[in-house]
């Protein structure tokens, strides 16, 4: 599962790199049993519906290793940031 949500977000941001996001969307990072992604906790909170089962805190959404990615969520995600970046004002 690690390597399949590296190669997707590596081939995402390959294909947007050109865009300005004004600021970071997100980080993730792997551990031995979960991968974690960290948008903010603003994102969390609105997808909290379609994150129940996940382990959530203020940040981090912890995938297991275990069980398959659900990469359309994920990409919901990461749209969901791209808008919230959008909004900021250029300073």
């Amino acid at each position: 599962m690690l390597s399949l949500l590296l190669s997707h977000m590596s081939l995402w941001v390959e294909r947007h790199r050109a865009r300005p996001y004004k600021g970071i969307l997100l980080w993730f990072a792997a551990f031995p049993d979960h991968c974690s992604l960290f948008p903010k906790a603003s994102t969390i909170e609105a997808f909290k519906n379609e994150l129940k089962g996940y382990s959530t805190s203020k940040e981090p959404v912890r995938f297991p290793v275990d069980q398959p990615l659900l990469a359309a969520l994920v990409k919901k995600i990461v749209k969901a940031r791209v808008a919230q970046n959008g909004k900021k004002k250029r300073g």
